[in-house]
């Protein structure tokens, strides 16, 4: 059994593991918390390592053994206290009790495992039920105990008590920070404090062997002799200090917290001592020097002196004002003797600094009765910083209250353009589903055997679609760019390829309206370029299309020209350049708004969103370069950017007209017909379901559709498929769990079939995401037979 992962995993509490075979009992593994809650300092090994069972008395150790074996043979559970004497090189020998949840673990191997869950509840038995007061108890206990011993660890300043701290202290089992919370706490007096930091600060920071002194502890003072001692690592350094404590039991101990010494060794520190009586709500003096002098008269009314004291200097402290006012919080939360807390004031706005300590002396009934107040008027050095402190907050505080303020500007507006994008994007995504049955039904049409007049309706129908498919997709770029999710893709492509694709894509519809089409690229263009030449096509697309949609006669030319930026980069200059309607000079300001369209009175008969030249600006922007436009009213416009090319190795392209061939598009690869393969269509809507059968009608294979991901799991159960057409989608099991339910039936016919996803989802990096999660392609919609028969070329 992997007993260290049980016990760290599964169960959270202080834990051993026992081994029983043939009457012996044995521990095999305890956690760290098991070590805390014994509270003695034994490591694990040496724990380990000890005959479990002679810690306990006879008649504890028949208890004990009984419980063992009940729950061996079937007792789900059993739950006991028992007293065990341990011993220890640091906590002495100490007798504890220990309550305990067992559990069976079950066997392996002929040995019964059982697992024994622990609280110490020694405390509970040790404290009597009427309340003691703590230094009563301490005074009591040190008297017999005599000695009290404590670990501490430099690197994570935790120290860790014996038992009898514990007990006689309240301390937990590990003491964090240490040794601020047991000054706070008042286990070392407020007037031996700055010399047991120092010890701490020689050892740790100077490796000193270790210091020893007569330090009174408590609220009680009871004066100990109290001892640190080094302890160093292979190298030299300190790595911890083993501390003692042992009382003086020659020396009468002082048990009035005001007593002279004391008073005179505060008086050194402080220009005003005051002691408060709680109970009475009275104040008086003990010790005013020169400085303070008369502050307060001898003996007065604490609530009225305090409300005077802050009404003055309420707007000049610090975040402790208020505590120092409220005597009912002070009887009754502040109720520690030790306990203390310290305010910072200024005497006037440009005067010296004072600091107020308050610290409970002594208590009734678990609530404070008296407590000491001292007045410290403080030097010009610690004013100064003081001061420097308190301008530092306060801009601090200006400052995150003008950030705040911002950030929530801001956010306020992320939000509204989330939103918006948001919005965008999904309407974009939801038309594109139903655009695929009115394309893909017009598509159908058009290749039926029906008459002129019904294919021509189709056909206006279809080029309909398309303009607000572009439309569509202009809003979801838009969107995508709005929402800071536009990234570009950068890889190596031919550029003389590219610009004879630009061409061939609108010298028909340029030749179509009377126009001349003409490219116009120098010779030392780079042939191989890297850059996001998607990206650059749309960019291009939009400017070479405007200029041809608003140019009724005359020429369109787009010019490429580029020079050397280093030794492997080239900066292209591209300008499109047409004889049109040009634009007037009071609306190029707002040419590349998002959604603004120019004189519309004159081209109120031109289809568009306004988005196309945004995009595009925001694309080049992208592109660290900047669209810019030149325009006469009436003669034309042009415009043009400039784009920082990498082409290592830098290769001239020359003459683009011989060596790249401008024609008009290839014609598409011929439809895919093979009556022997049988594909798997998977879609939650009816419509799109036609729509693809209708188109593959003609390839004469065998298509079966179903309309969920659980019908498609049974399909492929049962048959083989050549190819899976997969919506993503669907009620209930989407596509993606689908193809993941298809691929774990290693055995199943289609475990190897290509699956090619089908969505609506065209946002940037889907076809990326697709292919990861294990389609082999995608095939956007409105799906189109072209795309469909390039998918059947490309896999069956």
């Amino acid at each position: 059994m992997d007993f260290s992962e049980l016990m760290n995993n599964r169960f959270g509490e202080p834990a051993i593991i026992l081994a029983v075979s043939g009457g012996g009992i044995k521990p095999v593994e305890i956690n760290d918390r098991f070590l805390h809650e014994i509270g003695m300092n034994i490591d694990k090994k040496d724990y380990l390592s000890r005959n479990y069972l002679a810690a306990f008395s006879e008649d504890g150790l028949a208890t004990y053994k009984k419980a063992v074996n009940d729950v061996c043979n079937g007792t789900e559970e059993i739950r006991l206290e028992t007293w065990r004497r341990l011993l220890s090189n640091c906590c002495g020998e100490e007798n504890i009790c220990i309550r305990s949840r067992m559990i069976d673990l079950g066997a392996e191997n002929g040995i019964h495992y059982v697992y024994e869950g622990i609280r110490n509840v020694t405390l509970e038995h040790y404290h009597p039920s009427v309340d003691v007061d703590h230094k009563d108890m301490f005074a009591k206990t040190a008297e017999t105990n005599n000695i009290y011993y404590w670990e501490y660890t430099i690197a994570t300043h935790e120290m860790r008590p014996c038992f009898r701290c514990m007990r006689d202290l309240g301390l937990p089992a590990v003491v964090k920070n240490y040794p601020e919370p047991a000054i706070d706490a008042g286990i070392f007096p407020l007037d031996y404090a700055d010399m047991y930091r120092d010890w701490h600060w020689q050892i740790e920071e100077k490796g000193v062997p270790g210091f020893e002194g007569i330090i009174p502890l408590t609220v009680a003072r009871i004066p100990f002799r109290v001892k640190l001692t080094t302890e160093y690592d292979e190298n030299g350094k300190p790595v911890k200090i083993l501390g003692s404590a042992t009382i003086i039991p020659e020396t009468e101990k002082k048990r009035n917290d005001l007593d002279d010494s004391i008073i005179s060794t505060l008086a050194r520190e402080y220009s005003g001592i005051y002691l408060v009586d709680l109970e009475k709500d009275e104040m008086s003096t003990i010790i005013e020097d020169d400085k303070v002098k008369g502050l307060i008269p001898g003996k007065c009314k604490y609530s009225e002196m305090v409300k005077r004291i802050l009404a003055k200097y309420s707007d000049q402290a610090d975040e402790n004002v208020t505590f120092f006012g409220n005597i009912d919080f002070l009887r009754k939360e502040f109720f520690k003797e030790g306990a203390r807390r310290e305010m910072n004031f200024k005497i006037s706005e440009h005067g010296p600094w004072a600091r107020l300590m308050c610290r409970a002396v002594e208590t009734t009934d678990d609530e404070v009765s008296k407590m000491l107040i001292t007045y410290t008027l403080l030097d010009d050095h610690r004013s100064q910083k003081l001061d420097d402190d308190r301008t530092i907050a306060l801009q601090k505080k200006e400052l995150e209250e003008r950030q705040g303020k911002l950030m929530e500007a801001v956010d306020e507006a992320n939000r509204a353009n989330r939103a918006k994008s948001d919005f965008l994007a999904k309407m974009s995504h939801e038309i594109r589903t139903p655009m695929n049955a009115i394309m893909g039904m017009n598509e159908i049409i058009m290749k039926s055997d029906v008459s002129d007049e019904i294919r021509g309706y189709a056909t206006d129908a279809y080029r309909a679609s398309e303009g607000l498919l572009s439309i569509i997709n202009e809003i979801l770029d838009f969107s995508r760019i709005e929402s800071g999710r536009l990234e570009l893709c950068n890889e190596r492509f031919d550029l003389g390829a590219f610009l004879c694709r630009m061409y061939n894509m609108f010298v028909m519809r340029a030749e179509g309206k009377g126009l001349a089409l003409t490219i116009d690229a120098s010779q030392d263009l780079p042939r191989y370029v890297t850059s996001d030449e998607n990206r650059l096509m749309q960019v291009l697309n939009n400017l070479v299309s405007n200029a041809v949609k608003y140019t009724d006669s005359g020429v369109v030319t787009m010019r490429v020209s580029s020079k050397a930026d280093g030794e492997n980069a080239r900066l292209v200059t591209f300008e499109v350049e047409d004889t049109g309607r040009g634009i007037r000079e009071e609306d190029l300001s707002k040419l590349f708004q998002a959604f603004e369209r120019i004189d519309v009175q004159n081209n109120r008969n031109i289809e568009g969103t306004g988005l196309g030249l945004n995009i595009a600006y925001r694309i080049v922007e992208k592109m660290d370069s900047k669209l810019e436009v030149e325009s006469e009213f009436g003669k034309g416009t042009r415009f043009f950017f400039t784009v920082r090319f990498e082409c290592d190795p830098y290769v001239r392209m020359g003459d683009f007209h011989s060596c790249n061939t401008v024609t008009a598009p290839e014609n598409e690869k011929p439809l895919f017909v093979n009556p022997d393969k049988r594909i798997l269509v998977v879609d939650d809507n009816i419509v799109n379901l036609k729509v693809i059968k209708a188109l593959l009608k003609d390839s004469q294979m065998t298509v079966i559709e179903v309309t969920s991901g659980a019908q498609a799991l049974r399909a492929a159960s049962t048959r083989k498929f050549d190819l899976i057409f997969m919506d993503h989608y669907m009620s209930g099991m989407d596509g993606v769990e689908t193809l993941f339910r298809i691929r774990e039936q290693e055995d199943g016919p289609n475990h190897d079939t290509p699956v090619i996803a089908l969505t609506a989802n065209a946002i940037k990096g889907a076809y990326e995401k697709y292919r990861e999660l294990g389609f082999v392609d995608v095939v956007f919609k409105p799906t189109t037979l072209s795309d469909l028969n390039e998918m059947l070329w490309k896999y069956c």
